[in-house]
C-alpha cells in the first residue's frame, strides 16, 4: 500500500525518462486532500503498465492514472484497475503520449466537478489506441465519461454512465491533419 500526499502535494508513484515500468496489484491512496496529486504519473516513460491496482485521489487536479510523453513514447498498458477521483478536475485515467496504448477493463469512477473519467488527447502524436471494456461513471457537474482527442482510437464495447447536469458520455474532438 502507498500513501501519499499526507501533509503536501506529491505523487504516489512518479517515474520520469524511464523505459519498461510496471505497476502491479498496488493499493494507491491519497491521504488528504492536496491540490495536483497525482497517483501514478508517467513523464516520459516508454512501456509503461498499470495492473490490477486500486487507485484513490481526493485532491483537486488529482488524476488517478498521468501520462504524458511524446511520439516516441509507445504501448502502454492500462488494465484491471479500480480507480476513484474525487476533486475538481480530477480525471480517472489521462493519456497523452504516443501510440499503441491500451486502456482495458478498468473501473473508474469520477465525483468532482468538470472530471473527466478516461481522457486520451495530443497534439497530432497520439495514434493507434484502444479503449475497451471500461465501466465508467461520473457524477459531477460537467463531467465527461470518456473524451477522445486523437485519431485511430478504437473505443469498444465501454459501459458509461454519466449523472449529472451539463455531463456528457463520450466526446470525440477534432482531429486535423498537418
Amino acid at each position: 500500500t502507498i500513501t501519499y500526499g499526507i501533509s503536501s502535494s506529491g505523487f504516489g508513484v512518479i517515474a520520469t525518462n524511464k523505459n519498461n515500468v510496471v505497476i502491479r496489484n498496488c493499493n494507491i491512496n491519497q491521504g488528504s486532500p492536496q491540490s495536483s496529486s497525482h497517483a501514478v504519473k508517467f513523464d516520459v516513460v516508454n512501456q509503461a503498465q498499470v495492473l490490477n491496482s486500486n487507485i484513490n485521489t481526493t485532491g483537486g487536479t488529482s488524476f488517478g492514472i498521468y501520462d504524458l510523453g511524446n511520439s516516441q513514447v509507445m504501448n502502454h498498458l492500462y488494465e484491471d484497475n479500480f480507480i476513484r477521483t474525487s476533486g475538481a478536475w480530477s480525471n480517472g485515467i489521462e493519456v497523452i503520449s504516443g501510440g499503441n496504448n491500451i486502456i482495458k477493463s478498468n473501473n473508474i469512477t469520477t465525483t468532482g466537478y468538470s472530471t473527466i473519467g478516461i481522457f486520451v488527447s495530443t497534439n497530432n502524436i497520439n495514434t493507434d489506441t484502444i479503449v475497451s471494456q471500461n465501466r465508467v461513471f461520473t457524477s459531477g457537474l460537467s463531467s465527461i465519461g470518456v473524451e477522445i482527442g486523437t485519431k485511430n482510437t478504437n473505443v469498444t464495447s465501454n459501459i458509461i454512465k454519466t449523472a449529472s447536469n451539463y455531463s456528457r458520455s463520450i466526446i470525440v474532438a477534432g482531429y486535423d491533419q498537418p
